[in-house]
């Protein structure tokens, strides 16, 4: 009998054992660690410790189409962040690398229009928007329509504040 009670608490404190590790990994996990991220937003930035500075756009609404129209919503400079599991909790680690990030609304499919920072990278339209940051005064990206050969639509201009 006391042999049987010595095996069930060594498998109830195993098992016990085992979810505290795994839900101290899950934490790490959830975290998405080591991949280089960008705030969702301006408020998010400023409470992570990676908030630099507001940039203006010159233009807020820009119409693609009669249906279809892309709306900055906030424009700001922080530096590129990542989180690291150290003992199983996620810690945010920032490095040196400046990133200008572009809080928008786009209502439609996100593979026909871009955001280009020069002839040859850019991001489209519905994914994450962050670009590097120079720290140059003004920051000029060219809006681009992937289904009609890469033609400009506009500038967009973007002041520092």
């Amino acid at each position: 009998m006391i042999r049987k009670i010595k095996r069930f608490l060594i498998i109830i404190g195993v098992t016990l054992s085992g979810v505290f590790w795994i839900a101290c990994g899950v934490q790490c996990a959830d975290a998405k660690t080591g991949l280089l991220r960008s705030s969702p937003s301006m408020k998010a930035s400023k409470e992570k410790g990676v908030f630099c500075f507001e940039m203006t756009p010159s233009q807020k609404k820009y119409n693609l189409t009669d249906s279809v129209v892309f709306k900055i919503k906030s424009v700001w400079v922080e530096y590129q962040w990542k989180t690291e599991c150290v003992n199983n909790i996620p810690v945010l680690k920032k490095t040196n690398v400046l990133q200008m990030v572009i809080s928008y609304d786009y209502e439609k499919d996100s593979l026909r229009y871009l955001l280009m920072e020069d002839k040859v990278s850019g991001k489209y339209l519905g994914d994450e928007l962050s670009f590097y940051y120079e720290n140059q005064d003004t920051v000029c990206l060219m809006l681009v329509d992937d289904k009609h050969n890469d033609s400009v639509l506009d500038s967009l201009l973007f002041f520092k504040k």
